[in-house]
């Protein structure tokens, strides 16, 4: 068995780093000319418990040698000096296969790294018409080494910076997959931090599951990865509550995350917070930061043809989205707060979800709380913080109680 699967996740492999060249050169690509199909390609990559992009397969498979990142870092100029000291040496050197999988590394980070350069370049516009957007999430956490190995080995961030924090001076590290500011080509990065609990900070204890829901409390963060591994999440220190297409883990500190696997400019899309009336707390979104809503569709039901096709003993189920049940199915009735000036892909998030709501990942539990406080960045926070609400430490609270500290962006 474990030959077989071996087997299949190098066909599928092979497969994605073919397609990813057919699909730089116009060529159309047919699985069966590896004999394999398109739905053992998915499963193959699942069972092996790895997904990976095109350009990644091809790096991976065809230039085994070379190493790959999946969010690149650096700036453009660098990594095009690079790619034409790279080709010159390929001129000399054509069958190196070190040289040749740094060259499809370099092709691919650079396109990578013009996406997320355009993507800043919108946020700083937005930032400059007075918009305000999420830039990171703080939290406590009972053991710092272990929620650390988790997000750098498990879900591969880098760390930023570390230092010592709050009245207790607490140790903490700052993880993102780039830079913070907006004024680099891999910047415009949301980032994490996390606080190692003290006896005057402790960490959250989990309520009993009857308990009433906890208003503003910190339910999970949902990211989009090209690549996750299962097995590295395992290995890290995850808890894996589901895998099908996407995964459900909960991170040492009791944090639940949801991956899913596909491309983003910045792999951190939402933070989940719950909320006991969505429409006061969206609407202090909008007043405060001027962000605009992006509301969960309502749920949609089928019945099947039961008995014969007459109906009878027929079953209600969901029906599914455009992405099919492969993708995670809304959290009904929540609300999506995101900057109204640029467009959604280019910042995080905060997802409003209301008390009873449905489509919540398994790890979330009905009355689960964490201390912990969101910053959001903008160009005149003592105009923003006044609009917030806020107190003279530049802090303020949603109508849910959230703590949001409201910091300056300079442009």
């Amino acid at each position: 068995l474990s030959d077989m699967l071996n087997f299949a996740r190098c066909a599928a492999l092979l497969l994605l780093a073919h397609a990813g060249r057919a699909s730089r050169t116009g060529r159309r690509v047919d699985g069966s000319a590896l004999g394999i199909s398109a739905s053992l390609t998915r499963r193959a990559l699942v069972g092996s418990a790895v997904l990976l992009p095109a350009a990644s397969a091809l790096a991976l498979v065809q230039y085994a040698p070379a190493r790959y990142s999946l969010v690149p870092q650096g700036n453009l100029l660098e990594k095009q000096r690079r790619l034409a000291e790279v080709e010159r040496d390929i001129l000399r050197k054509p069958e190196d296969l070190y040289l040749l999988g740094e060259r499809a590394q370099l092709e691919y980070d650079i396109v990578r790294l013009q996406d997320n350069a355009a993507g800043v370049q919108r946020l700083r516009g937005c930032a400059a018409s007075g918009g305000a957007y999420a830039a990171s999430l703080s939290l406590r956490v009972p053991d710092l080494q272990a929620a650390k190995t988790f997000w750098l080995e498990g879900l591969k961030l880098s760390e930023l910076r570390s230092g010592r924090v709050g009245p207790d001076r607490a140790e903490s590290v700052v993880l993102g997959f780039g830079r913070e500011g907006l004024a680099e080509d891999d910047g415009g990065k949301f980032s994490i931090e996390l606080i190692q609990a003290t006896a005057s900070s402790p960490a959250p204890v989990p309520l009993p599951p009857d308990s009433a829901p906890v208003a503003g409390a910190l339910l999970y963060v949902q990211m989009r990865v090209p690549n996750v591994r299962i097995t590295g999440l395992i290995k890290a220190g995850g808890e894996i509550e589901s895998a099908y297409g996407y995964v459900e883990v909960t991170s040492p500190g009791g944090l639940g995350v949801r991956v899913i696997t596909s491309a983003r400019r910045d792999p951190f899309e939402f933070v989940a917070v719950r909320v006991p009336d969505v429409e006061a707390a969206a609407s202090f979104y909008e007043r405060a930061f001027k962000m605009k809503r992006v509301v969960t569709p309502p749920m949609r039901t089928a019945r099947d043809g039961g008995l014969l096709g007459t109906g009878l003993f027929g079953t209600e189920y969901e029906e599914l989205g455009p992405e099919g049940m492969l993708a995670p199915s809304p959290v009904y009735g929540s609300v999506l707060m995101v900057p109204s000036c640029c467009p959604q892909t280019d910042a995080v998030g905060i997802l409003l979800v209301p008390p009873g709501a449905k489509g919540l990942p398994p790890g979330v539990g009905p009355a689960e709380s964490n201390p912990f406080e969101i910053s959001v960045l903008c160009v005149d926070p003592k105009a923003t913080l006044a609009a917030a609400g806020g107190d003279a430490q530049g802090r303020a609270r949603d109508p849910a109680g959230v703590s949001l500290e409201i910091g300056e962006q300079k442009l």
